[in-house]
């Protein structure tokens, strides 16, 4: 049984499909439309573009713009 996690303040956007098992830190962003896979972390303070498809871990601070992607914010 994998449970969903998401931590304080956070906004998921409209259409966002979070699979089991995904964990989202505090104060993440997720944008519209986008897939959370099993097994993602998302650290906090992070943000997700509109229409991505996540799998893996997303360092704290960071912005995931596509796989492969993932720029630190300044």
């Amino acid at each position: 049984d994998k449970k969903v996690i998401i931590g304080k303040n956070c906004w998921i956007g409209a259409g966002s499909v979070i699979l089991p098992g995904v964990t989202i830190g505090d104060n993440v962003v997720v944008g519209c439309n986008s897939v959370l896979n099993p097994g993602t972390v998302i650290g906090r303070n992070s943000n997700v573009y509109p229409v991505s498809c996540v799998r893996g871990v997303i360092p704290e601070n960071s912005i995931f713009k596509k796989q492969g992607d993932i720029v630190k914010k300044v």
